[in-house]
């Protein structure tokens, strides 16, 4: 009897985590609609969209890149080396949040080179203000760790849900507070309500954690690793984040609201593509773990890793694409979002929406590669930036599309490269 009860709440805590996950992705997408439906695509939107990206990437994907690289230490040398991760964390998370305030004045150019005088003064202070969200994130990510290695995912898998909402509930009373800051400064407190949440779910006992601290020899190898984990996840997030930084760059030569619906596109495209992609990866996690180092044919065993994500992907971009515009009109027109609005936001997705397979399909592959090697990986992103610059500087951006067919061709060729290097591999091992 008892070990049934045990058997259904752990079934229950296994699906709380893909619930919480989707959770997060609609509470996110209902921030966005929120935004759209107090400020429409005005430029002090657009100023907040490019100060939040960068650090709301590091905040959202690091932590669980750590987790993924960090957690096997944690659980192997027990609780009290969290201080010794924690520190290799805090000082490498701290030292690249001063770089970033420091650079602050030609990061303004660097992110938003179509803008001059009052805009890019304002987009220096809300980018001060943004970077505050890597300094409760690197506070989180040690908690989050010490969270996971206890087994309670539940709040781990509604980080996201959690910084949405907190978001949401503050900026409902305070919309009509005429401060160009505004956004952002929600953006911080709300991180800072995740970080006490946090804080105050962590079940330690802290005198016998110091002293299990304090009895571990810590080797230079030990710190080396830790420190190459946290550099490269920062590298990799950074690189992650990179193409909807060059895509805002571009736009923001172009007329007022061109970067704020560009956004608001992309973020329909993302949302559909991470719930297929990160269900996709809980799903093969253990077939990627098991597998891949098998003598199954690889091109063959690679197909039918991708096979259903894919045939999801098309089958999605048929139903959706018919009624595109619709279902913008349904996500967003309503308060300042006008009809333009929608329109102009409609002609950006179409090109996007058709590199969901690929997007897809990418996300799968990486975890694959990122299972031997980080910096192969590293590499591919790298590449794959490459290909987006090429195009959008050869073509230019007078037609919105060249956004979407810009990423069409990245995440495109990213796949082909990714197989091709996986493959690349295997006939090592063979001749091996």
């Amino acid at each position: 009897m008892k070990l049934d009860i045990l058997r259904r709440k752990s079934v229950v805590s296994q699906l709380l985590v893909p619930f919480f996950l989707g959770l997060g992705i609609l509470m996110t997408f209902s921030r966005e609609v929120i935004i759209a439906y107090f400020y429409g695509a005005q430029r002090n939107v657009e100023i907040f969209k490019i100060a939040f990206s960068l650090p709301y990437a590091l905040f959202q994907s690091l932590g669980t890149i750590l987790v993924s690289g960090l957690l096997p230490v944690l659980l192997r040398r027990g609780q009290g080396y969290i201080y010794v991760i924690r520190r290799q964390i805090y000082g490498l998370s701290f030292s690249f949040l001063l770089i970033s305030l420091f650079t602050v004045k030609w990061q303004v150019q660097w992110l938003a080179p179509g803008f001059s005088g009052e805009d890019s003064e304002l987009l220096r202070v809300n980018l001060f203000l943004c970077w505050m969200i890597l300094f409760f994130s690197a506070m989180i990510f040690p908690l989050r760790l010490v969270l996971q290695s206890q087994d309670r995912k539940f709040l781990v898998s509604s980080t996201s849900f959690m910084f949405s909402f907190f978001f949401i509930v503050m900026l409902v009373p305070f919309h009509n507070v005429s401060s160009p800051y505004l956004l952002s400064v929600v953006s911080v407190f709300s991180i800072a309500i995740v970080y006490i949440a946090y804080l105050l779910s962590v079940d330690k006992n802290k005198k016998e954690d110091a002293y299990l601290a304090r009895s571990i020899e810590v080797t230079s190898a030990d710190k080396v690793f830790i420190r190459r984990v946290v550099l490269g996840s920062l590298f990799y997030v950074v690189l992650l984040a990179s193409p909807r930084l060059i895509d805002r760059a571009f736009a923001s030569s172009l007329t007022e609201g061109v970067v704020a619906n560009l956004d608001y596109a992309m973020n329909i495209y993302t949302a559909i593509g991470v719930l297929i992609g990160t269900s996709s990866s809980i799903i093969y996690a253990r077939k990627i773990a098991a597998e891949y180092d098998s003598e199954a044919d690889r091109i063959r065993w690679l197909w039918h890793l991708m096979k259903w994500p894919l045939l999801i992907s098309c089958s999605i971009i048929l139903l959706i694409m018919p009624f595109l515009h619709e279902i913008v009109e349904l996500a967003y027109v309503r308060g300042a979002f006008t009809d333009k609005d929608a329109f102009q936001v409609s002609q950006i997705l179409v090109w996007f929406i058709w590199s969901l397979p690929f997007m897809v399909s990418g996300m799968l592959l990486a975890q694959v590669l990122v299972a031997h090697t980080i910096y192969l990986l590293l590499g591919v992103l790298l590449l794959k930036l490459v290909v987006k610059l090429a195009v959008l500087l050869i073509v230019g951006v007078e037609e919105l599309s060249i956004f979407g067919g810009s990423n069409l061709l990245m995440e495109f060729s990213g796949v082909l490269i990714f197989i091709a290097l996986l493959s690349v591999n295997k006939e090592k091992e063979n001749r091996g």
